[in-house]
């Protein structure tokens, strides 16, 4: 029994080293050679009572006090709620279906709390598209209809990155949901669904694409004029805009700009077959200077469309804080080259930031264009 037991450790030396859980396959082997070496004891005429019983004790103290030392340690610890992302696959993916998980590594902790199977890809493996492809075309009917990106210090994905898994297994370019977990993404013909299906819905710990952020202003923006925004900077004019203080055209730098104090919103119709989006966004000077004596604690820039779906489709966000962080201070370009095609309408929206200070947030428009 002994050499059965050591025959594991010894054939796979690094994996034994490495994951003590993996002496549980065969620690059958020793069970058993202890159990015929009491057998032995307690059925020989030789030893008193007394020193079989010592052997029996000894055998099960043993036992149990390497148990308490170890992993004991683990039933005794709190577990962590499950990754809230979890909730949504099961909503949303067939249960027969497949999850593809980059960032997780061998973690199996969302297949396993999402009820579904999943392709997990390791740490280091993440560019052999081609070993991918064959896995999945040995699923036979079994069809992947979802893909989470944990994207961490680890991963360090970029959006190109990101982009190239997204057309490569044709999905859609925006998460349906996100979460400390990781963003998960459908094929662009399950979005509906899925909007109808979410809708009205809450999960916690997960922001839906589905549904508009908190936003403490709301009830306080007002509709704008729009004729007044119909400037050289802005191509195409704007449909639509709101805010609290109102647009003000204006100069920074010597250059022609919309004042656009949060909370403030401006919604573009984009012209057909437009994919690309160019802006200039920026704090004014004084909202900065040393001399100000209520210095601005920064803004929130986003750029996002409201699908005809419903699918609210996040296209640039940026958080500037000018007195922070010299390289947020003057103005700011923005370049989406792919964020097209477009079937709903494109809202540039300011925001005071996550502390809603509204002091000294003198923030501009300098271009928008969408072509």
């Amino acid at each position: 029994m002994r050499r059965l037991f050591l025959l594991g450790p010894l054939l796979f030396i690094n994996l034994y080293y490495r994951h003590d859980y993996y002496y549980s396959a065969n620690a059958v082997f020793l069970l058993a050679g202890a159990g015929f070496l009491l057998a032995g004891v307690w059925d020989s005429p030789r030893l008193p009572p007394a020193g079989k019983w010592l052997a029996l004790l000894l055998v099960l103290g043993g036992q149990f006090g390497i148990f308490y030392t170890g992993y004991a340690e683990y039933q005794r610890r709190e577990l962590p709620a499950p990754p809230a992302i979890t909730a949504v696959v099961r909503e949303l993916v067939p249960a027969r279906d497949v999850v593809l998980i980059y960032g997780w590594d061998w973690n199996a902790l969302l297949p396993y709390y999402s009820q579904r199977r999943a392709i997990m890809i390791p740490r280091g493996r993440e560019q052999e598209f081609a070993v991918l492809d064959g896995i999945i075309k040995r699923l036979g009917p079994l069809r992947v209809s979802a893909l989470i990106i944990h994207n961490d210090d680890t991963l360090r994905a970029t959006p190109a990155w990101i982009r190239a898994r997204l057309n490569h297994f044709k999905f859609f370019n925006t998460p349906v949901a996100t979460s400390e977990a990781g963003d998960l993404y459908l094929p662009e013909e399950a979005i509906p669904a899925a909007v109808a299906r979410l809708r009205g819905r809450e999960f916690a710990g997960v922001t839906l694409s589905t549904a508009t952020p908190f936003d403490p202003n709301e009830g306080k923006l007002q509709e704008a004029d729009v004729r007044p925004l119909a400037v050289p900077i802005f191509r195409p004019a704007p449909v639509r805009a709101r805010s609290m203080f109102g647009f003000t055209p204006g100069l920074e730098a010597g250059q022609p700009i919309v004042l656009s104090h949060p909370d403030s919103e401006l919604w573009f119709k984009p012209p057909p077959g437009a994919s690309r989006i160019e802006a200039i966004v920026g704090l004014g000077a004084g909202a900065y200077s040393p001399s100000n004596p209520s210095l601005t604690d920064g803004v929130t820039v986003e750029i996002f469309e409201i699908r005809a779906d419903g699918l609210r489709r996040v296209l640039y966000r940026r958080d500037l804080d000018p007195v922070r962080e010299p390289a947020d201070r003057g103005p700011q370009t923005i370049t989406v080259p792919d964020a097209g095609p477009f079937t709903g309408q494109v809202i540039f929206k300011i925001t005071p930031g996550p502390k809603n200070n509204l002091n000294s947030d003198w923030a501009y428009w300098g271009r928008i264009q969408i072509k």
